[in-house]
């Protein structure tokens, strides 16, 4: 039997994936990356209220442009 996971828990997972990256280590961030770094968090966090309201292809566009700043 395949068990699926939970939609707020694949966001979360997505989330966490793409904010880990440059976290990852304790690495120390420059200036440049820290603003990157905020602004997936700022359209990674919007993503997830589009999807709560059922916009899902403004989450979509949101989440793209976070990979997109952090692939």
């Amino acid at each position: 039997m395949v068990k699926t996971i939970s939609n707020s828990v694949f966001l979360s997972l997505l989330v966490l994936g793409l904010l880990g990256t440059s976290m990852a280590f304790g690495q120390e961030l420059s200036a440049q990356e820290m603003q990157e770094q905020e602004e997936v968090e700022r359209l990674s966090a919007a993503g997830v209220e589009a999807y709560k309201a059922k916009e899902y292809n403004k989450a979509v566009g949101l989440f793209q442009q976070a990979l997109a700043i952090q692939p």
